[in-house]
């Protein structure tokens, strides 16, 4: 496995926080998943999760976007396929919108913040309700494995 996690690059762009991952993989892997947010990140706050999928990444499966939560600060996912777990965190939302084919995907994560709305299993369509946590990660869930060196940018603005 060669999955490389490149740094969350922050900025602020028009007054808002705006921060970046690519995150490569080889045909080895059956995840696409970033390091956990960068400071900056405001948990409390709802923000815009821009998923850009440069090509179609395997042969003929899916790929979903999942949300993974940390409450401390070793938080990171490890593992590939049926092995990704997190230390000090859990997955929140296994997306369902397909993802694979390529392209940008917008989706929108709001901090549940009243009792009864968070949604910590599935959450179709591209609005995410989900418990607040001090951490987020981000991983694209392949059904099969890359089909060739792939890249893809997750890109949070808040």
């Amino acid at each position: 496995m060669a999955l490389t996690q490149g740094a969350w690059l922050t900025a602020f762009v028009n007054k808002r926080f705006v921060a970046s991952c690519t995150v490569s993989g080889t045909t080895a892997e059956n995840d696409l998943y970033t390091l956990k947010t960068p400071e900056g990140y405001n948990p409390t706050k709802p923000c815009t999760l821009i998923v850009n999928v440069t090509e179609d990444l395997t042969a003929a499966g899916t790929s979903v976007v999942n949300i993974w939560g940390g409450y401390a600060d070793d938080f990171a996912i490890t593992g590939n396929d049926s092995t990704v777990a997190a230390t000090s965190g859990a997955q929140l939302v296994a997306g369902t919108t397909d993802v694979d084919a390529g392209g940008i995907f917008a989706f929108r994560i709001i901090p549940g913040t009243n009792p009864g709305t968070a949604n910590v299993t599935t959450n179709p369509g591209a609005i995410f309700t989900i418990p607040p946590m001090p951490y987020l990660a981000f991983n694209v869930n392949m059904s099969a494995v890359l089909q060739d060196v792939a890249d893809v940018t997750f890109i949070i603005v808040q």
